[in-house]
């Protein structure tokens, strides 16, 4: 259960970083500050953390079919 939740919560920094420094920050705003940069990628950090645990549930149990 440790790796489970060790690879999750790297897998949700490294997707939170890649999309708070590079790409908002490089294609949105590059003027930003530290502070916001933080908030975003703490914003991010929910919304895909809710989206995990939202497709989890399919994920352990696909449907038989999928068309």
């Amino acid at each position: 259960m440790g790796a489970v939740l060790g690879t999750f919560n790297s897998v949700l920094n490294s997707a939170a970083t890649i999309l708070s420094i590079d790409i908002y920050q490089q294609l949105v705003d590059k003027n930003c500050t530290e502070f916001k940069l933080v908030r975003g990628a703490k914003l991010i950090s929910m919304v895909l953390a809710l989206f995990a645990i939202a497709v989890a549930p399919w994920v352990a149990s696909p449907p038989d079919r999928l068309y």
